[in-house]
């Protein structure tokens, strides 16, 4: 990081900190290469945040330098170099993009769940094109319907995960039966859940057919689910 800073400083700055030549301005990037954006997303948290620490470090020593030792634009006839670095609670430590409000907060942390909705998308209007029963009148009803699954099949996975672990908990075979009839009523019952709920909401202006169709349609929803989060997984450890 050094060596790469104080090329920023020999290559922008040096006809500025040698001669003194006025310069409209300098563009640097400081956005982070394609593959460690791509890391920080499909990331766990810890790790996400472990990258975000590293690069907001990055960003501001690079920032200090450049204010210190290139050039400032507002103050370079009163103090063109050497100029003192800002102090931590200055607007240049401040200005790092924090994503503002609950949804931006929640969007940010939780990339995979947006992931899934796009893959609904898909495979919901694939169905609408494919199946005769699945029908949706609007793309726009397609997506509302795509985060209606997506709600409803996260409430789903989350009783199955808990009904399996109390499963797997289990020692006497009566207890294991009745708790694998419970995941077996949990499975088949939230298709009709499922149903009534696509009903209730958007009434026949979507309809996902019957228990068939919308069982198809659902494995179909979490095996793509798992695939894309699988491939997006071997992309992150590859790169």
């Amino acid at each position: 990081m050094a060596i790469g800073l104080q090329k920023i400083s020999a290559v922008a700055g040096y006809e500025y900190l040698t001669r003194h030549v006025v310069v409209a301005g300098f563009d640097i990037t400081f956005t982070p290469p394609r593959t460690i954006s791509t890391l920080w997303a499909i990331a766990e948290r810890p790790l996400a945040a472990t990258i975000r620490s590293v690069h907001d470090a990055a960003v501001n020593d690079a920032t200090v330098l450049y204010a210190a030792k290139v050039t400032l634009s507002e103050a370079y006839t009163a103090s063109p170099v050497g100029s003192p670095p800002p102090k931590s609670g200055s607007s240049w430590r401040s200005g790092r993009h924090q994503p503002r409000g609950p949804v931006r907060r929640w969007a940010r942390t939780h990339p995979a769940d947006i992931i899934d909705v796009f893959v609904y998308v898909v495979v919901l209007n694939l169905a609408v094109e494919y199946l005769p029963a699945v029908i949706s009148e609007g793309f726009t009803l397609s997506l509302l319907t795509a985060l209606l699954l997506k709600l409803a099949l996260e409430v789903v996975l989350w009783i199955n995960a808990h009904i399996i672990v109390r499963l797997r908990a289990a020692k006497s075979r009566p207890v294991k039966v009745a708790i694998a009839l419970t995941l077996w009523v949990v499975a088949a019952g939230s298709k009709f859940v499922v149903l009534k709920l696509v009903e209730l909401v958007f009434g026949d202006s979507v309809s996902l057919g019957g228990f068939l169709p919308v069982t198809a349609l659902v494995v179909t929803l979490l095996f793509a689910r798992g695939a894309v989060r699988r491939l997006l997984d071997d992309a992150g450890e590859s790169r």
